[in-house]
């Protein structure tokens, strides 16, 4: 089997190359990190800190099925029981 990673990243960052791109960090040391790797010097490297609503978290918890760590839907049964 060839490995031809590198050519599809390649051709992927031509196409994407005139874009004005935007990275969203959750932390300063994965802004920073990106920043030093960043091969594209117009790439907008932004830290955004707490990005997730603590709100809306709390909510998606307090709705979560007991011992899951998911949100309930009554459309989405377990296909077996313990």
């Amino acid at each position: 089997m060839h490995d031809d990673t590198a050519p599809k990243l390649a051709a992927k960052l031509a196409h994407l190359a005139p874009l004005p791109l935007h990275v969203i960090a959750p932390s300063q040391w994965l802004a920073r990190d990106r920043a030093d790797q960043s091969h594209r010097s117009e790439l907008q490297i932004h830290h955004i800190p707490n990005a997730v609503d603590a709100e809306f978290a709390a909510l998606v918890e307090k709705d979560a099925a007991p011992g899951t760590g998911s949100a309930r839907d009554p459309d989405c049964e377990p296909e077996f029981s313990r």
